[in-house]
């Protein structure tokens, strides 16, 4: 019984809390609205609820109200940003209390309250938002006409801003191609193929090349492979292979002995008793030596190349940067050979198994290494021109 009746105390007790006009006595009106609009969507409609429901609605809506003008008299356009928000918030709670009433007036009740012109407001703070982010990219937009790319970026940033509230306003569609083609990076990639190799650096870059297509675009940089009619080029990179180097192939091996001992059948015997006082058959396990000898050989061959590159600007051909970057490939291959009774095979004496194979070409394993170095080159290369 003692436990039903603080369960019911809690009960009331929690209720008793989270009743509107309580609520709205503590002060805390925004939870008062929400409380006395979950009372009056169903069930009676009492009065004390219709009280907290119009004077929470009005006190809320006075605060919002007070603070878009104030933020209105600062006379800073970034303002316009969280009083669009605000105007947001005051639009949704209006809706659910519009939802409210409609029940009301079907009942013959018909609160006094006073709505905020939200959805004026927020239009008037879209316009104004996107007027501010548009003033803003206006300010990048004289040096990004004179060259200056990371100004152009700067510009085009803002006119997305500007048009994710309003996509058409004024000329910001024609602005943002023209700031993304100044601010965008055109580079075009010059493979040179150097005498005695020139085969070799054919198949090279035919594996560098491989996994990209071109042009390659990144964010604010396009590489080509060739040049393009319509496009200016900014930077120029030439780029070649040279140090190639090739260890040879060549083999090791080395060599394991085990003896084991296995079970190979049983047999029977006769062993006295002493409790019984006679002899008795008894069936005992027999085990013989087995031996095993493991010959395995590692094939090997090492590879590897330098990449050179030497940046150019485009229009004055004067050397900009330049950097090299290397790239190993080795090729293993590993293969026993097993001699005697395999049950005696263990982890000291392992068998590995596979055969031999016949060593690669060193071109084969240079493409390889050349292959796997294009995606850190396009990093550098960003790096040195962005």
């Amino acid at each position: 019984m003692k436990k039903i009746f603080y369960l019911s105390l809690s009960v009331f007790l929690i209720v008793s809390c989270n009743r509107p006009l309580r609520l709205l006595e503590k002060g805390k009106d925004k939870k008062a609205l929400e409380a006395s609009l979950n009372r009056l969507k169903r069930g009676k409609v009492k009065e004390d609820h219709l009280y907290v429901l119009e004077e929470s609605f009005q006190r809320i809506t006075e605060r919002d109200a007070q603070a878009i003008s104030e933020m209105r008299n600062a006379g800073q356009p970034k303002l316009w940003i969280p009083i669009r928000k605000k105007a947001l918030k005051i639009a949704a709670r209006q809706m659910k209390v519009k939802a409210v009433i409609q029940r009301l007036h079907s009942k013959g009740y018909f609160p006094k309250l006073n709505f905020y012109p939200a959805n004026d407001l927020i239009d008037e703070a879209t316009d104004n938002i996107a007027l501010y982010y548009y003033a803003q990219a206006l300010e990048y937009i004289p040096s990004a006409r004179r060259g200056d790319k990371k100004s152009a970026r700067q510009a085009h940033v803002q006119l997305l801003n500007c048009r994710d509230y309003r996509p058409e306003f004024r000329d910001a569609i024609e602005l943002e191609k023209e700031m993304r083609q100044l601010g965008t990076t055109n580079i075009l990639l010059k493979p040179l193929f150097l005498e005695p190799k020139h085969r070799a650096s054919e198949q090279l870059f035919n594996a560098f090349f491989k996994r990209t297509n071109f042009p390659k675009y990144d964010k604010w940089e396009v590489v080509y492979l060739e040049k393009p009619t319509e496009t200016r080029i900014d930077y120029r990179a030439e780029i070649y292979f040279d140090d190639l180097y090739n260890s040879g192939y060549w083999m090791s091996t080395s060599s394991c002995t085990n003896t084991e001992s296995v079970l190979v059948g049983c047999e029977t015997e006769k062993q006295w008793c002493p409790k019984d006082s006679t002899y008795i058959e008894v069936t005992v396990p027999v085990y013989e030596d087995v031996t095993v000898s493991v010959t395995t050989h590692e094939q090997q061959m090492d590879t590897s190349l330098k990449l050179y590159c030497d940046i150019f600007d485009a229009n004055t051909n004067d050397w900009v940067d330049g950097f090299d970057m290397s790239s190993r490939y080795w090729w293993r291959n590993e293969y026993s050979e097993v001699s005697g009774d395999r049950e005696a095979l263990s982890g000291s004496c392992p068998d590995e198994g596979g055969c031999w194979q016949s060593p690669p070409y060193a071109i084969t394993l240079w493409a390889s290494a050349a292959s796997g170095m294009s995606k850190r080159f396009y990093k550098k290369l960003k790096k040195r021109v962005f």
